[in-house]
């Protein structure tokens, strides 16, 4: 699945849905802009290519659990498969890349919140 623009073409995993949902093997997708997602993906593959390691196998899940009472997120988990031929003394360290990322960093500590108003002139 090729994108024709990258500016353009939008994958909005808004809401806690997904954006891509992927079944099948062997699917490329590129030329997209991925917004209101865990980046962690783009981390493992930098790692990977840092290291001329193929991306081939690799899968990231992401999964919301959310409180029956609030229905705010209670955990995300990132789960990474990696394929049987990944290096070993790459395997903790991917998940060291992943940890990286900056969506999880932010909801990890999140920022304060300032909500005001003002007048229009």
């Amino acid at each position: 699945l090729i994108s024709e623009s990258e500016k353009n073409t939008i994958l909005d995993a808004a809401g806690g849905h997904d954006a891509v949902n992927i079944s099948s093997d062997g699917v490329n997708i590129s030329g997209f802009t991925l917004r209101n997602s865990a980046n962690a993906g783009i981390y493992v593959k930098s790692f990977c290519d840092r290291r001329n390691i193929s991306t081939e196998g690799i899968r990231i899940f992401q999964n919301i659990e959310y409180s029956k009472e609030t229905h705010l997120p209670v955990i995300v988990v990132i789960d990474i498969n990696l394929p049987p031929d990944f290096p070993q003394k790459y395997r903790d360290a991917v998940v060291g890349a992943a940890e990286l990322c900056a969506v999880k960093k932010s909801i990890a500590n999140p920022p304060a919140f300032s909500i005001k108003m003002s007048d229009t002139e």
